[in-house]
């Protein structure tokens, strides 16, 4: 029963997005599946504990400032966001897309910060929320550097949460690829015209720990010229990277 509580705590927490800043008690219950009332405790109880406010004139309640302290604390002692900051900076200054770094946690990714465009169309992602591995530049740049059985083992549970078919040949395809050219491309995987482009962070043994992309609107990313200076930027900081960490030589030319 306990075990049971601490989940729907989680989430009620995990329903809060970039999308959804602010949810009520009956919203929030029907996303949940449970009772307004049963919902309206939890909420109360996370309001009392300070990791929820609540307004008082819409009634709907949103994250507290207290989950800046939780997300402080894991940027500060992540080793990854500390070696790819500097170069994300750099990449933000030559591209003026939205750069995102991801971590490999488990069998998914987990974007952990992000540096965004100044343009007034962009591409915004959301900080915290578990990505799948098989879809997305980001994901991909992680999954091609994987053992196979590793690789084999986060496809099934992909497709065990997801309840739906991989294609695997096309997948491994795209795998290879990614070895090959040294990066992962996807165009309009997680929303319509956006476009993303990622390399993998390794640590010194070579294993992937992490991504970084470069993502844009596919009006923009789909100009040869365009894609191909955020290619170029991209390996150059990869190889940068690789140097810093002790790797050398695993970057293939396009």
């Amino acid at each position: 029963m306990e075990h049971t509580y601490v989940k729907r705590i989680f989430s009620v927490l995990d329903n809060f997005s970039v999308k959804k800043p602010e949810l009520g008690v009956r919203e929030m219950a029907r996303l949940m599946d449970l009772s307004p009332s049963t919902c309206g405790r939890i909420l109360s109880m996370l309001r009392d504990e300070g990791v929820l406010n609540r307004d008082p004139i819409s009634k709907q309640y949103r994250l507290s400032g207290r989950v800046l302290h939780w997300a402080g604390s894991y940027r500060a002692n992540s080793s990854l966001n500390e070696l790819a900051l500097p170069y994300m900076q750099s990449l933000l200054r030559q591209t003026d897309e939205t750069i995102s770094l991801y971590s490999l946690e488990e069998d998914r990714r987990v974007c952990i910060n992000r540096l965004e465009s100044n343009r007034s169309v962009r591409i915004v992602e959301a900080i915290g929320q578990p990505l799948e591995l098989h879809t997305g530049s980001g994901g991909r740049a992680i999954l091609a550097y994987l053992p196979k059985d590793e690789i084999e083992r986060i496809v099934r549970n992909a497709q065990s949460r997801a309840q739906t078919e991989i294609n695997l040949t096309r997948l491994e395809n795209q795998l290879e690829t990614v070895r090959t050219v040294g990066y992962a491309l996807s165009h309009g995987e997680w929303m319509a015209d956006a476009s993303g482009v990622a390399i993998p962070v390794m640590d010194p043994s070579g294993r992937p720990i992490g991504s970084i992309s470069v993502s844009g609107p596919t009006s923009r990313l789909s100009d040869p010229n365009r894609l191909n200076e955020i290619i170029d930027a991209l390996l150059q900081v990869r190889q940068r990277l690789e140097t810093q960490t002790g790797l050398s030589g695993s970057v293939r030319p396009r």
